[in-house]
């Protein structure tokens, strides 16, 4: 049985049907009494059929993995966005790696690229870069474009990007003559 069978199967169900129609007619709908991945079926369902764009938002980290890993499994192409790991008084940046995931993620959505995020309560209330510094945060590079090697390094640094001789880490870059090594946030 095909995956796209299991979801003809649910959508002879009258409460998905219920659902379905509710969000087909721009309104909210409710669904109670679902355990275990039937969440997550239950969605990835709604999202094929209608294919409209979902926000789910979890009580921890935890939960948001579970659901981002059976959002995938069931063939939605569901991202991740994280918690930033420190509490916002706190006077420490979060993690490298947690913070460009969500720069990441940002980018996706602003692009229209993702159809499901999934998200723990702490990533959804924190606070996020303004879309219009985002946007200006951007460097775009085009094959022929041509740029001085200072300016674009100037450029990095202003981002945030750090030197390195070995570039083995996101938000680094290195250069050796004209070559300049950059590992992106976004890769």
């Amino acid at each position: 049985m095909m995956l796209t069978d299991i979801f003809t199967e649910l959508e002879k169900n009258p409460e998905f049907r219920k659902i379905l129609y509710s969000l087909q007619q721009g309104q909210s709908g409710q669904v109670v009494g679902l355990v275990g991945s039937g969440k997550a079926y239950f969605l990835s369902a709604l999202h094929h059929k209608t294919g409209k764009k979902f926000l789910v938002i979890t009580p921890s980290s935890e939960e948001a993995e579970t659901w981002w890993e059976e959002l995938n499994s069931f063939g939605v192409k569901a991202e991740l966005f994280p918690e930033r790991e420190v509490l916002s008084y706190q006077s420490i940046s979060p993690p490298f790696d947690v913070t460009a995931l969500r720069l990441t993620v940002l980018s996706k959505l602003l692009s229209g690229d993702i159809p499901v995020v999934v998200a723990p309560i702490e990533a959804v209330i924190s606070r996020i870069i303004a879309r219009s510094a985002f946007d200006q945060s951007l460097i775009h590079l085009y094959t022929g474009q041509k740029m001085g090697r200072d300016d674009f390094i100037q450029l990095l640094e202003e981002r945030g990007y750090r030197s390195s001789d070995l570039v083995t880490h996101c938000g680094e870059y290195g250069y050796r003559g004209g070559i300049v090594d950059i590992y992106s946030v976004s890769s």
